[in-house]
């Protein structure tokens, strides 16, 4: 895959967003900017964590949903998990939440913005990370190597 194209593709898309953001449009930067990072990470690109932390930084913008979150049924539970244990600071309960994430990902055929990597995953490791709570992710196909 020629991951730079795709890369630039989502840092345009990032860049497209004006005016006053709702909780949607905080997600919706936010995973665009990550897809931006995975692609960079995956085409070993030195701007990968910048992209990757801006990701990081939409989302906490957002960590006030992840409680209610967890009550949808249109939403990833293992998700919703691993937010609100990340803003619980409970580094056992994440770290077996943030692995079911990975899991999931290994397993599905259809990804976020077609980047074929657990991005979720790494989000939520440098929210974790950045919150104190040190994980490793597990060797996957869909994580970098």
């Amino acid at each position: 895959m020629d991951w730079i194209p795709l890369a630039e593709q989502k840092q345009a898309r990032y860049e497209s967003s004006h005016g006053e953001e709702d909780e949607r449009a905080i997600v919706r930067r936010g995973n665009a900017a990550y897809a931006a990072g995975l692609a960079l990470l995956m085409a070993g690109d030195a701007a990968a964590p910048a992209w990757l932390m801006r990701a990081a930084e939409r989302w906490p913008e957002a960590r006030h949903v992840a409680e209610s979150l967890r009550e949808r049924d249109d939403f990833p539970h293992d998700v919703a998990d691993a937010l609100a244990f990340v803003a619980a600071h409970d580094p056992v309960a994440y770290a077996e939440a943030v692995d079911s994430v990975v899991d999931s990902f290994e397993t599905r055929a259809e990804f976020l913005e077609d980047v074929p990597v657990a991005d979720t995953a790494l989000v939520l490791d440098r929210l974790a990370a950045r919150r104190g709570i040190a994980h490793e992710l597990p060797e996957s196909p869909v994580l970098p190597g």
